[in-house]
């Protein structure tokens, strides 16, 4: 089973990485977050879930950032019908801090608000796994990153522009070198005129 993977980046979009390790490409899954702090062709290391599909043996492997993303990934999948496709979707929209916060919270409403996540799905998510969001954050000294979700909503936001993904990510790491505590609507503002005048 495939734990790790550090290579360089050959390809990227929202949702699919291809990283070349030691000459062979691995394609994999990863949040579609993931793909809007990084630039083609840069060194990136991801903690893997290896998947097998018990009903046809299909092997897909599932890659995040930081290592508690993983485990909550793999730990999302002890709830009765919820697969790892809807498990990425918890973790793109939400983040490992969000998610924590949603189940720690009992907040079913946000839950809902990802693809896939019905109703009685947020509530066997609460119900089965619930009480292990204090656990992970403790055990991960997990806190929220606020500063990160608006640098990672910035670049995104750029990107829906139409601008090419390194000018967004160079012009938001820009602009929060000069001003760390910006909000995600101060980051496009400064981040476009930035670009505007570079």
């Amino acid at each position: 089973m495939i734990a790790h993977l550090r290579g360089s980046l050959i390809h990227c979009t929202p949702g699919i990485w291809v990283l070349e390790c030691g000459g062979v490409g691995y394609q994999v899954a990863v949040p579609d977050t993931a793909s809007y702090t990084v630039l083609p062709d840069s060194e990136q290391s991801l903690h893997i879930h290896h998947y097998v599909s018990r009903d046809d043996g299909r092997s897909v492997l599932y890659g995040f950032m930081q290592r508690i993303e993983r485990d909550l990934f793999a730990h999302l999948q002890r709830v009765r019908g919820l697969g790892p496709a809807v498990a990425l979707q918890l973790l793109s929209r939400l983040g490992a801090s969000g998610l924590l916060q949603a189940l720690n919270d009992r907040d079913a409403a946000a839950l809902v608000r990802v693809k896939g996540v019905g109703a009685k799905t947020a509530e066997r998510l609460l119900l089965e796994i619930g009480d292990v969001a204090s656990e992970f954050a403790e055990v991960e000294g997990l806190v929220p990153d606020a500063a990160g979700s608006a640098r990672a909503a910035g670049i995104a936001a750029l990107r829906a522009l139409g601008i090419k993904p390194h000018q967004a990510l160079e012009a938001v790491d820009a602009v929060l070198t000069e001003n760390p505590r910006l909000d995600e609507g101060e980051i496009i503002r400064a981040a476009l005129l930035h670009l505007r005048t570079s």
